[in-house]
């Protein structure tokens, strides 16, 4: 027994021994393997000899001390380790732009994708007249008939017939003004919650409304259909919204007690879209909706610049530079004031691509059925990409799209993993790097508003 027990002993022991020398080889070839910052890197701030950088792929958050930073290879062990996790540090031989390319290029060609999702515009009419409108210069502004909401079920049933895979399902209604043609939302949506019933496939919607007509019934009636939220734009106080809208200000008021009335139905998001007419009371407006309408804590909002698509239109002259920075100041505020539920205040997240429409299965659907990869394009002919009855044409147009290769520029920038190359139809059509600009300087404003978003759940404890 004795004996047993030395021979126990003795095999524990050496079990330890080659455990350690495995884990000092382990650590020394850690200490051989060549690494590098990451590209994907972005340094936010700097403070007490420590830099808080964000990691574009990994997401990654953190404060580092700025000598480590500089000797990045002087770094121990579980250092070197930890910074691996996080994506800070990535072995040399890693070209992280090409792995974003083909990541990219592996979602958007993905003949079997496990989701899929639609913009259906059952109509381009609408019961206001915005100055910056894509719509301006579209004559049709009929309402999808009977026959044509057919063709576009049979059409999405097809792609999903086709895709065993799919497990869920996105529509987002568009316009014009949806609500106006409320009772083709109604039977397109009973048809494919039917079918994704009887198919085990997950099905939800959203709606893009400028809330006129979404009163309570309005958002029972939506709600009963499974739409869950609904993004309202408002352009500023009554008068300018007015103005903006080409409505009356009594419209204002009632699209604001719609949002009090149906805030308890439907996820209720607030885009204030900024000009700069409308730039100096966009904070007086947040406020009016949070504060004076007791809205806090009920909606989300989020401030956006305003894109012209009207060529005679030259109102907005607000640089993405001076947006972000009045943008960064009145969220701050916001929160320092209590609103810190209501302000959108997420991490900059990764996208593949600039837009969802841009996966090869998905598109956005006009009201005669033609289908486009880009929602400012419904209505113009000369972007067409197919229609509901024969599916995708893939013709030049569509190809032009999904095989856009990133600018130059864009392989050397850090940002890439998360504007994804920016707006194709704004780079594509218009040659336009607005984008560009807007993202470089959003980065910034959102990691500073996460981290006092963080710092005060912290403080608070909630």
């Amino acid at each position: 027994q004795s004996i047993l027990i030395l021979i126990l002993g003795a095999t524990v022991l050496a079990a330890c021994i080659v455990a350690v020398i495995k884990h000092q080889n382990v650590e020394a070839a850690k200490r051989e393997q060549k690494a590098r910052i990451s590209a994907a890197e972005k340094i936010v701030k700097e403070k007490d000899n420590k830099l808080l950088v964000f990691n574009s792929r990994s997401q990654a958050l953190c404060w580092i001390s700025s000598v480590l930073y500089s000797n990045i290879l002087e770094a121990s062990a579980s250092e070197v380790d930890r910074l691996y996790k996080l994506g800070i540090i990535v072995d040399e031989k890693v070209d992280e732009f090409e792995e974003v390319i083909f990541e990219k290029n592996a979602f958007l060609f993905d003949m079997n994708p496990t989701q899929v999702g639609f913009v259906i515009a059952p109509t381009l009419l609408c019961n206001m007249n915005c100055h910056y409108c894509f719509e301006n210069g579209v004559d049709d502004k009929s309402v999808m008939s009977r026959q044509v909401a057919d063709e576009v079920l049979e059409f999405i049933k097809k792609q999903l017939d086709n895709n065993k895979l799919i497990q869920s399902l996105h529509i987002r209604w568009f316009g014009g003004e949806p609500c106006l043609a409320i009772d083709i939302i109604e039977y397109i949506s009973k048809e494919l919650i039917e079918y994704c019933s009887k198919e085990n496939i997950i099905y939800n919607s959203m709606i893009v409304s400028n809330g006129l007509l979404l009163d309570k019934k309005m958002a029972r009636r939506l709600h009963s259909l499974h739409i869950g939220r609904a993004q309202i734009t408002i352009d500023g106080m009554a008068e300018c919204y007015a103005e903006t809208k080409g409505v009356s200000t009594e419209c204002f008021y009632k699209v604001v007690n719609n949002i009090v009335e149906i805030c308890g139905l439907l996820k209720i998001i607030v885009r204030i879209n900024v000009t700069e007419t409308n730039v100096d009371e966009i904070e007086s407006l947040a406020r009016f909706l949070l504060i004076d309408m007791k809205l806090n804590g009920k909606i989300w909002i989020y401030f956006e610049l305003v894109r012209n698509f009207s060529q005679n239109d030259k109102k907005n002259r607000l640089t993405p530079y001076l947006f972000e920075k009045r943008r960064a100041e009145i969220m701050n505020r916001l929160i320092n004031d209590g609103c810190i539920d209501s302000v959108l205040h997420d991490l900059p997240r990764k996208n593949l691509f600039s837009c969802g429409a841009m996966q090869c299965k998905s598109a956005t659907i006009g009201p005669d059925g033609a289908l486009y990869r880009c929602d400012n394009n419904i209505g113009k002919t000369r972007y067409v990409i197919g229609d509901s009855r024969d599916g995708f044409y893939r013709n030049k147009v569509d190809i032009s799209f999904l095989f856009a290769d990133y600018k130059k520029e864009c392989c050397a920038c850090n940002m890439l993993p998360i504007c994804g190359g920016g707006c194709l139809e704004e780079r594509i059509i218009e040659k336009s790097d607005r984008a560009c600009q807007t993202m470089k300087q959003r980065l910034i404003t959102d990691v500073n508003v996460y981290l006092k978003y963080y710092e005060r759940r912290k403080k608070y404890g909630n």
